[in-house]
């Protein structure tokens, strides 16, 4: 079932705190449809899937700029990967990311994540792509 958009802003919000444990400005929270992809492995192929960018902006300030952090959600509200652009110029990426059994976001590696979610690959919902 197709996540809404005020879902994927709760799930968004979660994740910064959980994953992160940070807080952000709710005030520049942004949400888009958009096709996201899926990197199952290194074999130079991906997935492209509908779905969601959650973006929003940390408390944490750089002079001009913030923190600012991306999440991309699967149309069905599953979360793909966080990328984080630091407001020094910095970035960094938190991949593979859960709902534990206690309901609380958290990092696991590309093994558990893929084994925990079984993706179907052969779904007309999952476009293969290739580099």
């Amino acid at each position: 079932m197709k996540a809404t958009k005020e879902q994927i802003i709760k799930m968004g919000c979660q994740i910064i705190k959980e994953v992160l444990k940070d807080e952000y400005i709710e005030s520049t929270i942004k949400v888009n449809e958009k096709k996201v992809k899926i990197f199952p492995d290194n074999s130079g192929t991906y997935y492209e899937h509908e779905g969601w960018l959650f973006h929003v902006d940390s408390i944490h300030n750089y002079g001009e700029f913030n923190d600012g952090y991306l999440i991309y959600f699967l149309d069905n509200g599953i979360p793909l990967d966080l990328s984080i652009a630091h407001g020094d110029g910095s970035s960094s990426s938190v991949k593979y990311i859960i709902k534990s059994s206690t309901g609380k976001y958290i990092r696991v590696s590309d093994t558990e994540f893929f084994k925990h979610h079984n993706f179907d690959f052969t779904k007309k919902e999952f476009v293969k792509r290739r580099f």
